[in-house]
């Protein structure tokens, strides 16, 4: 089996201001180097920080959601729930126990997603309705705890 040079990376991840530049060389071509990779789902960069990712996922689920906005405008809630719960949750919550952010910023970028969820899945767009009574409405836990919940099942095992 041979590797496929257009395919392949190289994925420098260091901590020194001035990493040591090598020049991976494979069946005679060099490799290109990288600052981000995807890798079975998962957004690595070579700060080994979550920024890339969780914008990632957060695209996607919201793109999905707009597909399902879109689609779906007309149904009862508990259809929407169940679009909702099938297409944009896995998504987001696809290797949270690996990933799980843990700055600010990015567990309310995570959080956004659902709470434009359940906006959307109850039909109240007002800016005076409260999407924390709105969750609890739906009977949602945040992400975070989900992904808290999902850490201590992975260590668990």
């Amino acid at each position: 089996m041979a590797f496929n040079i257009a395919k392949c990376n190289v994925l420098r991840i260091a901590r020194r201001l001035e990493p040591i530049i090598f020049n991976y060389k494979l069946h005679g071509g060099c490799l290109e180097a990288i600052d981000t990779t995807k890798c079975l789902g998962v957004y690595l960069s070579k700060d080994l920080g979550w920024n890339d990712h969780v914008r990632h996922i957060t695209n996607k689920a919201n793109k999905t959601l707009g597909f399902l906005n879109r689609n779906l405008k007309h149904c009862s809630a508990t259809r929407k729930e169940k679009a909702y719960k099938a297409l944009v949750w896995p998504t987001v919550e696809y290797c949270s126990s690996v990933w799980d952010c843990y700055t600010a910023k990015n567990i309310a970028q995570v959080e956004m997603v659902q709470r434009r969820a359940a906006r959307w899945v109850l039909s109240r767009y007002n800016r005076q309705d409260s999407v924390s009574d709105m969750l609890n409405c739906l009977g949602w836990k945040t992400l975070q705890s989900r992904r808290t919940i999902a850490r201590l099942f992975a260590l668990q095992a």
